[in-house]
């Protein structure tokens, strides 16, 4: 037993910034069965480039654009028209500290090149229910050679295609690609989910196990235990399979370190609901000034994991004072 008593920072730059994921847009040319209707469509608006400018000059107002990390997702990012005239703004003329965003890689070479001008790092996520193997893993490996770390794949972990996941994982390894494994979870889904998808079998939990990177604490966070010694644990899916992850009634710094903000604008402390929304990006925002006390069983999103939390405030010192 871990008895852990808090989360704090990584001695690197990521303590430097407050990190906004930002679900710009709920339109995507995919539809995966387990993503949620209510984080994806075919119809739904595609925001101009005023609005995209509106809601980042709002927060501007609170967070300096040299403090701020956005991470864009969707939906699908890159279906907005004006998107990568978006993260050139938020670059050169804002000054923005970083910038990201997550796609399934659908669109073409040519078009990462030129958003790669501008853009810090690109997460693709590899959807086994509609990736072309051949030509997806081709484009990853000239992005790999192009521009190394700054490319990542999230593969997500597809019972059904194991055998394809297990050769893709191998793919990445050899071409040294940075990666991780995303369970599929039956949470996100949408109605039609085939529970099949999250079978796993005591081969695939062992060969999870053996094969997802040890990088995401390193990145993001790093757990004490109540002697405030550094505790080692892999990554957000090693806390959630050993029930780390559980951290109600525990202080967190979601929406001091941490925010969510949705597709309609909405800016709330995280994905997980806890406290109420913060206002809209688009209107105004009630900034807090307070840690919240979290009031669900388990966390389950890697940033929300690795965000700043403790037990007991007679901890806090152990995570301010840095």
């Amino acid at each position: 037993m871990h008895n852990l008593v808090a989360v704090k920072r990584t001695e690197n730059e990521y303590k430097k910034y407050k990190h906004f994921n930002w679900f710009v847009t709920k339109r995507c040319n995919y539809d995966c069965s387990y993503c949620s209707e209510l984080l994806h469509d075919k119809t739904s608006e595609r925001p101009t480039l005023e609005k995209l400018k509106l809601g980042a000059e709002n927060i501007f107002k609170q967070v300096p654009p040299e403090n701020c990390f956005f991470d864009f997702s969707g939906g699908e990012p890159s279906i907005i028209p004006q998107f990568i005239d978006f993260i050139k703004w938020l670059k050169v003329e804002k000054k923005i500290h970083r910038v990201g965003f997550i796609t399934n890689g659908t669109r073409n070479y040519p078009y990462f090149q030129r958003l790669m001008q501008w853009n810090d790092h690109i997460t693709i996520s590899y959807h086994f229910e509609y990736a072309d193997d051949d030509k997806l893993l081709d484009k990853i490996k000239k992005l790999h050679n192009e521009y190394g770390r700054k490319i990542r794949v999230q593969v997500m972990y597809h019972a059904v295609h194991f055998e394809r996941v297990k050769r893709v994982v191998a793919f990445l390894k050899e071409h040294n690609v940075f990666y991780s494994l995303r369970e599929i979870r039956v949470k996100a889904a949408s109605p039609d989910f085939d529970p099949a998808a999250m079978a796993y079998t005591n081969e695939m939990v062992e060969w999870l196990g053996d094969n997802e990177p040890k990088q995401a604490k390193k990145m993001l966070g790093v757990t004490l235990n109540e002697d405030r010694k550094e505790v080692e644990v892999p990554s957000g899916n090693y806390m959630i399979y050993t029930r780390l992850n559980q951290f109600k009634d525990w202080h967190c710094w979601i929406g001091l370190d941490y925010f969510q903000v949705w597709f309609d604008g909405t800016l709330n402390r995280g994905s997980c609901g806890v406290g109420k929304p913060l206002g809209n990006i688009y209107e105004s925002i009630d900034w807090p000034t307070d840690p919240v006390v979290c009031t669900k069983e388990s966390c389950f999103c890697g940033p929300e994991i690795f965000t700043r939390k403790v037990r007991s405030l007679n901890h806090r010192h152990w995570i301010e004072d840095e």
